[in-house]
């Protein structure tokens, strides 16, 4: 899962932890992962702390006070962040690079294979394609509705021959619950 905008309402470099806000269904998909016994792992990228917005310090605030207020016995595993700007070098940690998503697939012995990807972001729905995930879900939620265009756009012109299953939904809902158990469950 990406953060901001996924699991957390996007508050633009959110840096203090009374902003954090739980987005749309989140807890509902929590408890469905966590009923059948799937890990979630939350995949972010954090530039603001390279711009100097926030500092890593504001960022664990913000990660301590998003994690309160997810209800506590659920599967989330790891999150692995970053404090990289978009102009890094290629090859580093940030997305829409995968290596945040292969190092947790090594490290945490994660089946990319079997594994699904929500993000609100082309660059998150990038990642997990490089990644190998087959399930991609875009949602209109954060960033989401602005980068639409730009994800069917990557849609129709880098995976139309590709066995990758791209989802576009408006926020998570029942029903893009039952179609992610149904995937775990097949």
């Amino acid at each position: 899962l990406d953060r901001d905008g996924v699991v957390i309402k996007e508050k633009h470099f959110i840096s203090n932890q009374k902003d954090v806000e739980l987005e749309t269904g989140i807890r509902d998909l929590f408890e469905i992962l966590n009923k059948i016994g799937i890990p979630i792992i939350i995949i972010t990228n954090q530039s603001g702390i390279a711009r100097g917005l926030f500092t890593w310090d504001d960022y664990l605030k913000v990660t301590e006070k998003m994690l309160s207020l997810i209800d506590k016995g659920n599967s989330l595993i790891a999150i692995y962040s970053n404090g990289l700007t978009p102009t890094e070098l290629p090859n580093t940690w940030r997305k829409p690079n995968p290596e945040m998503l292969n190092n947790a697939s090594h490290t945490l012995n994660i089946d990319l294979s079997r594994s699904v990807l929500i993000g609100d972001r082309l660059t998150d729905l990038i990642a997990g394609h490089k990644a190998g995930i087959p399930y991609l879900i875009h949602t209109k939620t954060g960033h989401g509705e602005v980068e639409r265009i730009k994800v069917k756009d990557f849609i129709r012109t880098q995976l139309k021959n590709d066995i990758i299953k791209p989802i576009l939904i408006d926020k998570i809902d029942k029903l893009i619950l039952k179609k992610i158990q149904s995937f775990f469950l097949n």
